[in-house]
């Protein structure tokens, strides 16, 4: 829907009693048809309405009101009270609502909003609607069928008048022009249009007429309204051929002019039209009627005589305030196809005689009475009273008065005025007033009228609750059930509505102890009281009404506890833990739970019983003194922790209990082994072209362990050091690195023995053979090389190289004076190359003895190989194994620093890299070997 807001003007009034006011007109135009609930404008916005009050927070409280009474238009619409938001309480429809409307003229709707304040602001808002009409009707014929006699001979040009269509539409969407759907008809159509909006449908002969060669016409007529595209509507028009109706009548004047006092008498005549028709017979005998297609308060007041054309009053004009009517009247003869002309009549009405004055009053409320705050401002709006008189000079003037000294009227316009509040108004005193306003005219003798409404005094949360007691008891014995009723308070508040509402609420001191029903005020107990602990209770209680702000009374509570027997079996912890080692022999005792009572006798006596909290069975049994057995062997694998509940049941009467939960931990023992899932029985070998880069990862161990911590912490081995020279395996991640640059001379199948070993105290291991296959198969393309390691490890390696010959001279030369010392070496399992790179690198190598097992006493060999003549004596060196992760190995974080002259281009930093692995491998291997009586020889 299309609205837009026409114009906004405001008119400042100054005339009134006590206080000035403004009225505002605005304006707006809307759609018809657009619903109901369709928003036309907000009235406060558009009314500048901010611009006119105090401030912000007058006008958050406006309140707004249509005016009703004498504002036909205004039912149409509502207002919201708090927002001013006018909108259509129906869907509008410009056809219905302004059906009598002379055609071309606009559709407007006027009414009044009122917005107000109980402080004294007033506003009056005049507002006009225009109803934009849309193309929403088909013209329509009475009937679908119609005949017509036309006489033969009949001039051309000659039109016969017939019924036209019917379109509620206005302007151009009215009836606009006819058609005959034939191109070999003697006849044409053609609108003519009357002041009521209708048309009539004029057949015009525009061709012979020969009886002998057609007897009739059957002819397709259409009407056509002016939208776009138009709609349309037809009719079948059966035209025989013969003598009949020639002429229409027509009116002597087309338009009267009659001017009649208001006190005309009833049935007296006005006036007296006329119309001839030339035709003889019946055809020329003229009736007359008033047209149906106007204002219905012209059908009300006037009636016409159908054959002598004199227009009488109805009823009486002395009620009426119009000035004057326009009535159009109709002429038509007695035709089988009788024709209509019509003619309009303008009678002015004269005012003589000293009528009452009427009172409308308007109650700015959505109610039968006015409304007003007990708190209002003198001069808060309760009602809009307008006042009209219907004769004019004296007899017109009318002065109001209010018979009431609580309130006050001011005049706001000519003939309106608003009844303010005078006094100021208690609701607990006077809930409602009766006020009379009286309006007396100037008129000799005087004519006045009284209207009297109520005024209901709102009511306003100016009074606290107040309670029947200051203090309230109550004795409740302890250990009562939670919620038991302990007292019931009341307070009641003057205050009327949900500002006399009470609800009620204990102080925050109460700590959640006690509980009130807000609704009741019945407080109950919100636990389980204790006389060993505490004996007496005081709390304060409050009552709170629902008003704005809400106002509080307060009173005090006191509860005494009487005591009974009330002590349950206690333990020291609400939960608690053991840790248990996997696979223990049953029976084996886990920890002691144990509960105490402080009553006497066999309320002391306690007995305990365990029961599991899930659905596992629980594999323990209880002793009389809590100790907690074992029933079967755990396995950690199974069920990692069990969660229980040890109940103690004293033996009173009846018996009381307390419980606590008991979770039990199985710790892990290293029970399972390490499970290979690459390489595998089915999938065991690696391919690789000999022209992989050296330094690369070519493969992966997967393997995993079901133990936990430690014992699935895993290291990965190779027995196979005849390898060496070509693969190197990572014991961290179980990366196997291709070390050697490799040419075709390589080429051919390479197995050995890949070890996994957990981190177990007593480790254990698992193998499998494993084949890497070195093929001449061509790359797609070439891996690139680039820089793994830092210099500053390279200076590292180079730096602990002389502190590891500094400290072999010290301890071998200790060793010689110590006897019982041995010293074994074990052979070198590196290639003659491998020793050779090595040495060029300045690195040490630890190897690992073929025969090393994790069970057995082993001995190993330091071989340094340094760049100066080597040292020629052996020293043996006690090495003490400790259990360690293999993550704890790693190579220094620290910064280091590279003296002058020390950096060393890539090939050395890849190949400390991997002599660095080598070395934290060999290690490795020395942590696992068995702690006692191992030794390393250097």
């Amino acid at each position: 829907m299309a609205k837009r807001l026409i114009f906004l003007y405001i008119a400042l009034c100054c005339t009134g009693i006590i206080a000035s006011a403004t009225t505002i007109k605005i304006a707006y135009s809307t759609t018809e048809e657009s619903g109901s609930d369709d928003v036309i404008g907000n009235t406060a916005v558009d009314a500048g309405l901010a611009s006119l009050v105090a401030d912000s927070e007058e006008l958050q409280a406006l309140k707004f009101s249509l005016l009703k009474q004498g504002n036909p238009d205004a039912s149409r619409f509502y207002v919201d009270e708090n927002t001013g938001d006018l909108l259509t309480s129906e869907s509008l429809d410009r056809d219905v609502i302004c059906a009598f409307v002379t055609t071309g003229s606009d559709c407007y709707l006027n009414m009044f909003v009122i917005a107000r304040t109980s402080t004294g602001s007033f506003f009056k808002i005049e507002i006009q609607i225009l109803v934009i009409d849309i193309n929403d009707n088909t013209p329509t014929f009475d009937e679908d069928v119609v005949s017509l006699s036309v006489p033969e001979g009949t001039e051309l040009g000659t039109s016969f008048d017939l019924d036209g269509a019917q379109d509620p539409d206005s302007g151009v969407y009215t009836i606009q022009s006819y058609s005959i759907n034939s191109n070999d008809s003697p006849f044409v159509a053609k609108a003519d249009q009357f002041p009521n909006g209708q048309s009539m449908l004029l057949l015009i002969v525009n061709g012979t007429l020969d009886r002998e060669k057609t007897e009739s016409y059957m002819l397709h007529i259409l009407a056509y309204d002016g939208g776009q595209p138009p709609n349309t509507g037809s009719i079948m028009v059966n035209v025989t051929v013969t003598d009949v109706n020639e002429f229409r009548p027509n009116f002597t004047q087309s338009v009267y002019n009659v001017t009649i006092m208001e006190d005309h008498d009833v049935d007296g005549s006005i006036t007296t039209v006329q119309a001839i028709d030339p035709d003889g017979g019946v055809n020329g005998e003229v009736l007359y009627s008033l047209s149906p297609l106007q204002s219905a308060a012209v059908l009300e007041r006037f009636r016409i005589d159908s054959t002598k054309g004199v227009i009488t009053l109805r009823t009486s004009l002395m009620e009426d305030s119009n000035e004057g009517y326009r009535v159009i009247v109709e002429a038509y003869d007695r035709a089988k196809q009788p024709m209509m002309s019509q003619a309009q009549v303008f009678i002015k009405v004269i005012d003589n005689h000293n009528n009452v004055p009427t009172i409308r009053v308007d109650l700015l409320s959505n109610t039968n009475f006015a409304e007003i705050s007990e708190h209002a401002s003198q001069g808060a709006a309760v009602a809009h009273v307008a006042v009209t008189d219907k004769d004019t000079g004296a007899n017109g003037l009318v002065v109001c008065n209010v018979l009431n000294d609580n309130f006050r009227i001011q005049k706001y316009e000519d003939m309106e005025y608003k009844i303010v509040v005078y006094t100021s108004l208690n609701r607990e005193v006077a809930e409602e007033y009766n006020v009379t306003v009286k309006c007396d005219d100037a008129g000799t003798p005087p004519k006045h009228v009284t209207s009297t409404f109520r005024v209901l005094v709102l009511d306003e949360n100016d009074n606290a609750p107040r309670f029947t007691q200051q203090k309230y008891f109550a004795h409740i014995r302890e250990n009562n059930v939670i919620g038991q009723k302990a007292v019931t308070v009341t307070a009641t508040d003057i205050d009327k509505g949900t500002n006399a509402l009470v609800t009620y609420a204990l102080a925050p001191t109460n700590n959640g102890r006690f509980q009130v029903q807000p609704e009741t005020g019945q407080i109950s107990v919100n636990i389980q009281l204790n006389r060993e602990v505490q004996g007496q209770y005081s709390f304060q209680i409050m009552a709170v009404d629902k008003g704005t702000p809400a106002l509080t009374g307060t009173a005090v509570v006191y509860v005494i506890v009487e005591d009974e027997n009330d002590n349950s079996p206690t333990f020291g912890e609400n939960h608690f833990h053991f840790y248990v080692q996997e696979n223990l022999a049953v029976n084996t005792s886990i920890g002691i739970v144990s509960a105490y009572d402080i009553d006497l006798g066999d309320n002391g006596v306690i007995e305990y019983a365990l029961s599991s909290l899930t659905e596992v069975p629980t594999p323990f049994w209880l002793m009389e003194n809590g100790s907690i057995m074992t029933s079967a062997v755990l396995d950690r694998e199974v069920v990692e922790r069990y969660d229980l509940t040890m109940t103690a049941l004293d033996r009173g009467d009846p018996p009381r209990e307390g419980s606590a939960i008991i979770t039990v931990h199985v710790i892990d023992d290293n029970d399972n082994g390490p499970i290979i899932m690459f390489p595998s029985e089915t999938n065991s070998s690696v391919s690789i072209p000999y022209e992989t880069p050296q330094n690369r990862v070519i493969s992966t161990i997967d393997a995993y362990d079901k133990d936990s911590g430690l014992n699935s912490k895993l290291s990965f081995f190779t027995r196979d050091l005849n390898i060496s020279e070509y693969f190197l395996l990572n014991s961290f991640s179980g990366e196997i690195y291709l070390i050697k640059r490799l040419s075709p001379s390589d080429i051919g199948m390479y197995s050995f023995e890949v070890l996994v070993q957990d981190g177990g105290m007593f480790p254990l291991y698992a193998t499998r053979t494993m084949t890497i296959t070195i093929t001449d198969s061509l790359t797609s393309e070439s891996f690139p090389r680039y820089v793994t390691i830092a210099i500053c490890i390279s200076v590292i390696t180079l730096f602990l190289a002389v502190l590891l010959f500094f400290a072999i001279y010290l301890v071998r030369r200790n060793d010689m004076r110590k006897p019982g010392s041995f010293d074994k070496q074990v052979d070198d399992s590196f290639s003659d190359k491998t020793r050779q790179d090595e040495a060029e690198a300045g690195f040490g190598d630890l190897t690992l003895d073929r025969n090393c097992n994790v069970y057995t006493q082993q001995t190993f060999s330091v071989i340094g190989i340094p760049r100066r003549p080597p040292i020629d004596r052996s020293i043996s060196l006690q090495v003490p194994i400790e259990h360690d992760t293999p993550n704890s190995i790693h190579p220094s974080d620290d910064p280091v620093w590279t003296p002058p002259g020390g950096e060393i281009n890539d090939d050395e930093r890849h190949h400390n890299q991997l002599i660095n692995l080598q070395f934290q491998q060999s290690l490795l291997r020395i942590k696992s070997c068995k702690r006692s009586n191992s030794s390393v020889t250097i």
